[in-house]
């Protein structure tokens, strides 16, 4: 039984940890600092496991307690004197309005997955080195066996083609 509880927590979780992470991320702009609340937020999501309704959203249940982690640690740092955040009622604020915007952000992610799936892989791969920040981009231009500018404009066009997709995979959801 144990052993079940704990796959279904680990699949719901490895599923929806992105979502967290990004919510959390939309919330606090260090990425230190976003990976510290998302970590302590991945042990209160084990921990309140047990109490967690199965008929209710994971990822919105997860974002919830995200989001009380985020303002438990604005107002820590600025009972502190550190006021290099956003104060907890703007927080507030952009929490609700991410919340609004959470099936269209969604929507996004997913019919950006689908889009990057249609590039040719060596396209997807260049994204995916261009945007990393593993190299600079005069280092995978000179990999690449191209000038700064024309990486810059094959990223440019690239990126193009993706909104574009995106645009198109969107209005064809809501016109259904």
């Amino acid at each position: 039984m144990e052993s079940q509880r704990s796959r279904q927590f680990m699949d719901l979780f490895v599923r929806h940890q992105s979502h967290v992470y990004s919510y959390i991320l939309t919330l606090v702009p260090n990425y230190a600092d976003a990976d510290d609340l998302f970590q302590q937020c991945s042990m209160t999501l084990w921990e309140k496991w047990a109490e967690f309704d199965h008929e209710q959203d994971f990822a919105a249940w997860a974002c919830g307690i995200a989001r009380n982690h985020v303002r438990n640690f604005v107002r820590k740092r600025m009972r502190r004197g550190e006021h290099l955040y956003l104060g907890v009622e703007v927080i507030e604020r952009l929490a609700d309005v991410r919340d609004q915007q959470s099936d269209l952000i969604e929507a996004r992610r997913k019919a950006l997955d689908n889009c990057l799936e249609r590039l040719e892989p060596q396209q997807r791969r260049l994204l995916s080195l261009f945007y990393s920040g593993d190299a600079s981009a005069r280092d995978l231009a000179s990999e690449s066996k191209m000038s700064l500018r024309s990486l810059y404009r094959r990223v440019h066009r690239l990126r193009e083609v993706l909104l574009n997709c995106i645009s198109s995979s969107l209005e064809g959801r809501s016109s259904t």
